[in-house]
């Protein structure tokens, strides 16, 4: 048997922009089935090369991007990368998940990991190709969006169709915008906590990789082959019967493998975690007419945008076809657009929130900070908190899609109040103080929540707030039995929701580990982890797998406490901590209850109930022995 294991590649690229050098370095089998790959690959590098006094736009950060031992495979969606590096926005970790074809590539090409060091003294891009790697040029680039980059590199390199895969930043990564993304082949965005502003910083404008030959060498094919169309047809069939609970009329037959996020919406609404103008409110009537199918009848598609070996008809590109918006074409927007540019900004009109859509995913914005900004002004601007002088004259009304337009350019700019709010959404309700601070959704990390108004969710709430990454890192509501668990009865019980949580943190790290899109495999863990040993040929468990997820929430952990991480730091703020004033969850407030979900929580994750920090039995119990003198000196 190969010293290999199969699913990888066996090597990673270093890539020094200083010096511009370029080296293949290979990876040990025991690093590989420790730390499996994705966040738990790129928190390994991340821990080690990234000291406390490297700062996130020092050339010393990392900014590493991460394959799975199913990237490039036949398992359905199986080009989902994942970049790292030191964010901006917390001052710690920061994670991202991305999709489109550039995994699947950077695996073909040889690679099962890039990381990046130093920074460039001019713009430059990477090209990856028939086993060449050379940096090339990037000054045409830049000030171009992030569709132009792509389209120029492509016709650049003589690429037809799919023979080329692109990652590259936006003009938000140029200005260091804290919550400046990466976005692939054009459409897919891997965004989170300013991984767009540590590339920028760089001068690193894109990657481009080539499809190399394949296919990826695996352990049993056959076997692979087999769970891949067991594991889909399965999460298909759970989505269907999620529609038909929601009463949604059945999809048509050209369509029927069309999962659109879409009409999650109206689950969100029902139960009150839609966000709704800021969360200042969480009645919204209006929410039908951006669910699918309704939201539907709005645009036609007109070009198919599927993933690496998805059969999922999704992020199309789309021509808008009524409202005052009728004929604009763009990216097909899912339930996060759709919540966060929509209700949350108080937007009706379905064609206004494709144009939202486009601008943020063209300009290199993670949307959801992007997002809960705007509507931070437009709720003071209503309020007479913010005046002329810091819109610059813009009317931020709610429904004003245009006025939002205009505020996300002069963000990108770094023009007049654009500058304060390019630092992200905590530090300019910061800067501004007084009541319109009090209306800001952040956590005292640096973060806005998801795409959702988390409020009435303990569980969802606390697993933004106590985030390794800035991001959600629990998907798991319903599917605790899947892992073995004891399932949380009332998730709005502060004892169940804590204990709950901590119980299941690490299982989406391990599936943010193997390289596949989270929609195509979600709802049967134990399927994914006999996947990882098919691939393989390791005897491979779900206890394994779930160890795999717990070290890497603890490295993380360790990574962040090294960086200045403290317990007064995961609060939510002012407005994310309040009770919603209307709704299905009117009332409930989780803040009485935060200094005891905080210590139980800790507790139960094994961190010491004052400090947070991973206990020594704790770091031993997932070998990571060598953090312990680091964190507890």
């Amino acid at each position: 048997m190969s010293s290999t294991p199969g699913g990888y590649a066996g090597k990673i690229l270093r890539v020094d922009l200083t010096r511009g050098e370029m080296t293949g370095e290979p990876i040990e089998e025991a690093t590989l089935r420790k730390h499996i790959g994705g966040v738990g690959l790129g928190a390994k590098y991340l821990y080690e090369e990234v000291p406390p006094n490297v700062k996130w736009s020092d050339p010393e950060n990392r900014l590493i991007f991460a394959t799975g031992p199913l990237t490039g495979t036949q398992a359905r969606g199986s080009s989902n990368i994942t970049a790292m590096g030191k964010g901006p926005l917390t001052d710690g970790a920061a994670s991202s998940q991305g999709n489109g074809f550039f995994a699947a590539y950077l695996k073909l090409a040889g690679y099962d990991a890039i990381i990046v060091q130093g920074a460039s003294r001019k713009p430059v891009y990477l090209y990856i190709h028939d086993g060449v790697t050379e940096l090339r040029d990037a000054s045409h680039l830049v000030d171009k969006d992030t569709v132009e980059i792509d389209e120029t590199i492509r016709q650049e390199l003589g690429a037809k169709g799919r023979q080329v895969s692109v990652l590259c930043t936006g003009p938000a990564a140029e200005k260091l915008v804290k919550f400046a993304g990466l976005v692939t082949d054009g459409a897919h965005s891997c965004s989170h906590n300013g991984l767009g502003a540590v590339m920028g910083s760089k001068k690193l404008k894109a990657i481009a990789v080539a499809r190399g030959k394949g296919p990826v060498a695996v352990n049993d094919r056959e076997k692979l082959s087999s769970l891949a169309e067991e594991i889909f047809e399965a999460a298909l069939k759970e989505r269907m019967l999620f529609r038909e609970k929601l009463n949604i009329p059945p999809l048509s037959e050209d369509k029927k493998t069309y999962w659109a996020t879409t009409d999650n919406l109206r689950n969100y609404a029902a139960h009150g975690v839609l966000p709704v103008k800021n969360c200042s409110t969480n009645i919204f009537p209006e929410h039908a007419t951006l669910c699918a199918p309704e939201l539907q009848t709005h645009y036609e598609i007109i070009e198919r945008n599927p993933c690496w070996r998805c059969r999922m008809i999704h992020s199309n590109k789309i021509r808008v076809t009524k409202g005052h918006y009728a004929g604009f074409e763009g990216k097909e927007p899912e339930y996060s657009h759709m919540g966060v540019l929509g209700s949350n900004l108080g937007i009706t009109d379905p064609g206004a929130i494709v144009m939202l859509t486009d601008v943020v995913e063209r300009l290199g914005f993670e949307v959801n900070e992007a997002a809960f900004t705007i509507s931070w002004i437009m709720e003071c601007f209503e309020k007479g908190l913010l005046g002329a002088k810091e819109t610059g004259g813009l009317q931020m009304t709610w429904g004003n899609a245009e006025a939002a337009k205009a505020m996300l350019y002069r963000i990108v700019k770094r023009e007049g109040f654009g500058d304060v709010l390019a630092e992200g959404l905590k530090r300019a309700a910061e800067s501004v103080g007084g009541k319109a601070a009090e209306c800001a959704n952040y956590t005292r990390r640096g973060t806005t929540p998801g795409a959702h108004d988390e409020r009435p969710d303990l569980m969802a709430s606390m697993d933004i707030v106590f985030s390794n990454t800035g991001w959600r890192e629990h998907r798991f509501h319903s599917r605790f039995a899947d892992f073995d668990l004891p399932p949380v009865k009332d998730p709005n019980n502060p004892e169940e929701a804590s204990t709950g949580l901590a119980s299941i943190k690490g299982a989406q790290q391990f599936y943010n580990s193997v390289g596949v899109c989270i929609f195509c495999t979600k709802p049967y863990p134990k399927l994914l982890a006999q996947m990882v040993a098919a691939a393989t040929g390791w005897d491979f468990t779900l206890a394994e797998a779930f160890e795999a997820g717990r070290r890497t929430v603890n490295l993380l952990r360790a990574f962040n406490i090294r960086h200045g991480l403290t317990p007064d730091q995961e609060v939510p703020s002012t407005r994310y901590g309040s009770a919603p004033v209307d709704g299905p969850a009117k009332g409930k407030a989780m803040m009485p209850h935060w200094e005891f979900m905080q210590r139980n929580y800790y507790e139960k994750m094994g961190w010491d109930s004052k400090t947070g920090k991973p206990l020594p039995e704790t770091l031993e119990k997932f070998g990571l022995e060598y953090a312990i003198s680091d964190i507890w000196k």
